[in-house]
């Protein structure tokens, strides 16, 4: 279990994004594998702790999802694009949360973004942010 001040972190070749516990998180911009100058953006919205970020592989874009039962999609300067709501039951603290949410772009060219829930997964159109697909199974009680 992560104690108080410590983070995750999610990397890619480009960004790094580190979430902490306390609602917030950070994208940090590389270069040859070592921070550009500058301090990073720090992007705010969650009313509980980020569970998980995921950076899509066009880096155009960063969704959040947090213990509050919500996801954001985020421009890689912190502009908030658009926010799905009651994804999943909230909770005060990731230790507490009945679902670990990793959301996951399509690996190609993020086409869509794929957010679980209870008994579900639903992917998301780029740009549009609309429903596209619900992918469930009656013999899977949850979905990690």
């Amino acid at each position: 279990m992560l104690k108080r001040g410590q983070a995750f972190k999610y990397i890619n070749m480009k960004f790094v994004c580190r979430f902490y516990r306390d609602m917030t998180f950070k994208i940090l911009q590389l270069e040859n594998g070592a921070p550009v100058s500058g301090p990073p953006v720090k992007v705010e919205r969650h009313s509980a702790p980020v569970l998980s970020v995921a950076i899509d592989p066009n880096e155009e874009y960063v969704v959040s999802v947090g213990c509050d039962g919500c996801a954001y999609v985020w421009t890689m300067t912190g502009k908030q694009l658009h926010v799905w709501d009651k994804l999943f039951p909230s909770s005060n603290d990731i230790s507490n949360s009945s679902i670990l949410c990793r959301p996951s772009w399509h690996p190609q060219d993020g086409k869509f973004i794929a957010i679980p829930g209870h008994q579900q997964v639903i992917a998301y159109a780029r740009g549009t942010w609309n429903q596209n697909r619900v992918f469930k199974s009656s013999s899977v009680s949850f979905i990690y």
